[in-house]
């Protein structure tokens, strides 16, 4: 964010600092946003992952973020921070000032049309990289927190169901508890218990909703983005 705020030219290149990402293909990426994109990833060819558990990470990853987050929030699989945006992009993302920054799905809610040119990215020459598995885990989980609102949509209306199936079930189990049938014999304290969980559940979903109403208005993202502005 700071690069980006006293970045003053037409476009602007974001890229990895440890320079594995080839600093030669800047040029390639210079010359497909010429054709009036407004932004154009560096998508990487060699996606095949020796880790088998890093590669079963990266599916599920990929795969709750298209599930859970907005469609303005889509992100490109087998691409990362190396892309170059034009000023009207960088000037909208100068504008998103929330601290929980997920970069990517940013970019493309303040874009309008992209492209990617493909490469084959070089192994790392030398040192290790600095991205372990808590920090994977802390990244996957802030962007998604930050890009959408849905998980708490779904818990809300998980929370719901389960009140309306227990209510359902307390009122037939109530009102048999009048007559001569197999129910009469039920344990209706567990019942009540089990009712009492599932209103204190979606009440707390309720306030989770009106939470994350907070959370979208202390980010000040914008109503409506111009293209040219």
């Amino acid at each position: 964010l700071c690069g980006l705020d006293n970045s003053k030219g037409d476009f602007s290149i974001i890229m990895d600092p440890d320079l594995q990402d080839p600093p030669n293909l800047i040029s390639k990426l210079i010359d497909k946003i010429q054709y009036g994109y407004d932004v154009v990833y560096a998508k990487r060819k060699n996606t095949k992952e020796k880790n088998l558990l890093l590669k079963l990470s990266k599916i599920v990853y990929y795969f709750l973020f298209s599930l859970f987050s907005d469609k303005n929030l889509e992100i490109y699989p087998n691409t990362g921070d190396f892309k170059i945006i034009n000023k009207s992009v960088r000037n909208q993302l100068c504008k998103l000032r929330e601290y929980t920054r997920f970069n990517r799905s940013l970019t493309s809610y303040v874009s309008f049309n992209s492209a990617s040119v493909e490469f084959v990215r070089p192994n790392r020459p030398f040192g290790k990289s600095k991205s372990n598995y808590r920090f994977l885990i802390n990244y996957g989980v802030n962007s998604i927190v930050s890009s959408s609102s849905k998980p708490l949509e779904i818990l809300f209306y998980t929370g719901l169901i389960f009140f309306v199936i227990t209510f359902l079930t307390f009122l037939f189990v109530f009102f048999n508890q009048f007559s001569d049938n197999l129910y009469q014999n039920f344990d209706f304290i567990k019942l009540v218990i089990i009712l009492t969980i599932s209103f204190i559940t979606l009440t707390l979903s309720l306030i989770c909703l009106y939470l994350n109403r907070i959370y979208l208005e202390v980010k000040q993202r914008p109503n409506y983005i111009l293209k040219n502005d």
